[in-house]
């Protein structure tokens, strides 16, 4: 008897717990980039200035996910920035950066197939990723510094 229950742990309720938690994963990642890319979005158009906007874009992503995962923001913000795990792009600026312009963001994050639940952020493989966007609108009273809109 002893034997068996050691097995059923060891063989069935061991994997059974990690794939629960590994499944666990997807909504709260999909959370995690709508999140972000909706704070980059809003960050993106509220800071009037078009050299500056990717840079506090990529910034609040990088917090919200940071705050979201318990990790330090300046890894995240690092991974974006150099091509890694998380990515951060500006799909769409209709009419550049001007007054009434829709500014769309996209942020990816690996999904993790398999997680090592009892380490902090112990993904063990990834096969996909998720990624949301979020639009904004630039307002259309706003005085953008170096613009380029011909007015």
């Amino acid at each position: 008897m002893a034997a068996e229950w050691t097995g059923a742990v060891a063989f069935l309720l061991i994997p059974t717990f990690i794939l629960i938690v590994s499944l666990l994963q997807y909504p709260s990642r999909k959370s995690i980039t709508q999140v972000a890319s909706a704070e980059a979005a809003r960050a993106y158009v509220q800071v009037l200035d078009s050299e500056q906007a990717d840079t506090s874009a990529r910034a609040a992503a990088a917090d919200a996910i940071a705050a979201e995962l318990g990790r330090d923001a300046e890894d995240i913000l690092n991974q974006m920035n150099t091509g890694g795990k998380i990515k951060f792009e500006v799909i769409e600026r209709t009419n550049g950066y001007c007054p009434g312009s829709e500014i769309t963001i996209r942020i990816t994050m690996p999904a993790p197939v398999s997680v090592n639940p009892f380490s902090r952020g112990g993904e063990i493989f990834t096969i996909s990723s998720i990624s949301s966007t979020s639009t904004e609108r630039i307002d259309d009273y706003a005085e953008i510094v170096g613009d380029d809109c011909g007015e």
